[in-house]
């Protein structure tokens, strides 16, 4: 009973996305997500790094969902990489820290007039800490849930010619903030499979110098993970193919008017993104996992006229260690 009580509020707050959240585009709040072998809680004294670089593309304007002949930004990408550190206090806690930096995050504009816009630094900070809920060996089930703070590196703008860049290139959102995490997990062993779902919610506080404070984000996926071992070849035994289905969704942003200070919605904010992301993932002598991941858009859906993604991809290596108590 406990079970399809579980797998109740992961699909509940699943679909409590779709009904409160849309998303913004170049723009998002938050560390891009990197592959799937962050899940949940650690045992006791373990210590778990993750390291990531991801690449994404954006160009084309959509209105709605409709491409339009809107024409400002010609492409737009940027190179974000992270590191993600995670130790767990007891076999129910697990302590987390995610930081990231902007290689780049670059604007190419139609009119060869206006200078290319680029954004680099450190982006934001998630400190956090996962609580494993729900554990039960015999049937092989996980359920955690996670909170944290997000704390951007600078609440300064990076400024081109004593003026600050868009902020669609800014590496930081500026915004202090929560983030509200659930983890659920079932395997089979006899079939080397095993299906999760992650869900994500962040909501963000302050203005921040430019006077934006971006809309809350909810992300929400399912994994199908799928150990690649065949009883005929060694080929493949140590590969895991990972088939994720994820759901984007950003509230509109807020902008004050520096002279009227009224805070209104911005218009061009917020979308409804789906992505589908196959991943393979390499375990190398039994101690480092080497993934590859690709992002594809299925739908997407932009409050305005905005710029949509063309295709994302990503690599990560994580490790776990043992510490003696």
């Amino acid at each position: 009973m406990r079970f399809y009580l579980i797998l109740f509020i992961s699909f509940s707050l699943l679909f409590l996305s779709k009904k409160y959240s849309n998303a913004q585009c170049f723009a998002s709040p938050g560390n891009p997500i990197a592959g799937s072998t962050n899940l949940g809680v650690l045992n006791k004294n373990k210590f778990r790094s993750i390291v990531f670089h991801k690449y994404s593309y954006l160009s084309d304007y959509l209105k709605g969902n409709k491409k339009c002949n809107y024409k400002y930004v010609s492409s737009a990408n940027y190179n974000f990489i992270g590191a993600i550190l995670s130790y767990g206090i007891s076999d129910k806690f697990t302590a987390e820290t995610e930081i990231g930096y902007f290689i780049n995050k670059t604007q190419y504009y139609v009119n060869p007039n206006l200078p290319v816009h680029n954004g680099y630094g450190l982006s934001n900070a998630l400190i956090s800490l996962k609580y494993n809920i729900y554990k039960n060996l015999l049937k092989d089930i996980k359920f955690s849930l996670g909170a944290g703070s997000k704390l951007p590196f600078s609440t300064q703008p990076q400024m081109l010619h004593n003026a600050p860049l868009p902020v669609d290139v800014q590496p930081s959102t500026g915004n202090y903030g929560i983030v509200l995490q659930s983890f659920f997990v079932k395997e089979y062993p006899d079939i080397k499979f095993r299906f999760f779902i992650i869900n994500y919610y962040e909501k963000n506080f302050n203005k921040n110098q430019q006077g934006y404070i971006f809309g809350d984000a909810y992300i929400s996926s399912i994994f199908l993970s799928r150990h690649l071992y065949f009883y005929w070849t060694d080929l493949t035994k140590d590969i895991t193919a990972i088939l994720q289905f994820r759901h984007e969704y950003r509230e509109r942003n807020t902008l004050r008017n520096t002279i009227t200070q009224e805070v209104k919605p911005v218009e061009y904010s917020g979308s409804n993104l789906f992505f589908i992301s196959p991943q393979l993932n390499y375990n190398l002598k039994k101690f480092w996992n080497i993934s590859a991941i690709v992002d594809i858009p299925v739908y997407q859906y932009f409050n305005g006229i905005q710029l949509s993604n063309k295709f994302s991809f990503a690599f990560s290596v994580s490790k776990d260690f043992g510490f003696k108590e």
